[in-house]
């Protein structure tokens, strides 16, 4: 059996501008339906530098909730090179409250691309992440 995993991020809940009364940040949500879960169309999250890339990359997938707002438990289920990049995807397994079960693909190696930035998939919301620990 695969160990979930999970990572400790602190959420920023509640800013005013940015977010709706329950804390989920609206303009974090992608409009592209092909967004996280086509390896053609990864999530690119990355960090400061290079060691960064799988906080990053928890980080992210940490702020994902479903629709009702509660938090999705995630599973990674390998990586692979894909698209002729020379660095891989990884694959996880996202399981809803409800139980439903889709896969996405993420790019922890687009190091300008900071995971706080990246939208949510269609489907999903997103808290914003306020730091990573």
């Amino acid at each position: 059996m695969k160990k979930e995993q999970k990572s400790r991020v602190n959420l920023k809940n509640g800013d005013s501008n940015k977010s709706d009364r329950a804390g989920v940040n609206v303009k974090l949500i992608s409009e592209d339906p092909t967004y996280g879960y086509s390896e053609k169309n990864p999530i690119r999250v990355g960090g400061r530098d290079e060691y960064e890339g799988p906080k990053a990359e928890r980080a992210y997938l940490d702020s994902l909730v479903d629709s009702t707002g509660k938090s999705v438990k995630y599973q990674r289920l390998g990586s692979r090179l894909v698209n002729g990049e020379d660095k891989p995807l990884d694959h996880y397994e996202i399981t809803l409250s409800n139980k439903d079960k889709f896969e996405l693909w993420i790019d922890m190696y687009k190091f300008d691309n900071k995971p706080e930035d990246q939208p949510a998939p269609v489907g999903l919301l997103r808290f914003p992440i306020y730091s990573i620990t």
